[in-house]
């Protein structure tokens, strides 16, 4: 699967800064998962175990990690400090003719960017970065186009270049 389409279903699953760490069906399977992924060496296993029951999330004093929760009764997710998710990207385009921004990233591994966020459009699809082209594939959610501007704004990134970027074909759904 691309990173296009990834990105596009974890906006409309629980969030780009959301991560699927898997699925349970007893303790010791929740206990696997939880041990994989909790940032510290725990004493009691079973006190972080309850609490992750009982609340349906872990608060995670973490540099990176915002939370642990778990949904429907049995999927465990991470929950990543907004600004972690500026790491995917490697560009950040300003457009002179939207005044807002692509976030570009590398859609097909090789060393160049070929994709990106469209905050304007909200939407993620290709993007030819030497013509500024950009072309839509799929819907962002709404929720995640917010917080990417506001990470942008409130952290104060600045765009690696600045373009009239030119869009083509029309928004898709996802």
């Amino acid at each position: 699967m691309s990173v296009i389409n990834t990105l596009a279903e974890k906006s409309w699953d629980l969030g780009l800064n959301a991560t699927y760490e898997g699925e349970f069906n007893n303790l010791s399977e929740l206990k696997e998962i939880l041990d994989d992924i909790y940032p510290w060496e725990v004493d009691d296993q079973d006190e972080l175990v309850d609490q992750l029951l009982d609340d349906g999330y872990l608060a995670i004093e973490s540099e990176y990690v915002y939370e642990i929760q778990i949904v429907n009764d049995s999927k465990v997710y991470t929950i990543y400090r907004d600004i972690e998710i500026m790491e995917m990207f490697d560009k950040i385009v300003y457009d002179k003719k939207e005044k807002n921004y692509l976030l570009a990233f590398s859609n097909s591994g090789w060393l160049h960017v070929d994709a990106a966020i469209d905050l304007a459009s909200g939407t993620i699809g290709y993007f030819n970065a030497q013509d500024n082209i950009f072309t839509p594939v799929k819907n962002i959610h709404e929720d995640d186009i917010e917080m990417l501007s506001n990470v942008i704004e409130d952290y104060e990134f600045t765009a690696d270049w600045e373009a009239e970027v030119k869009r083509v074909g029309d928004k898709l759904a996802l």
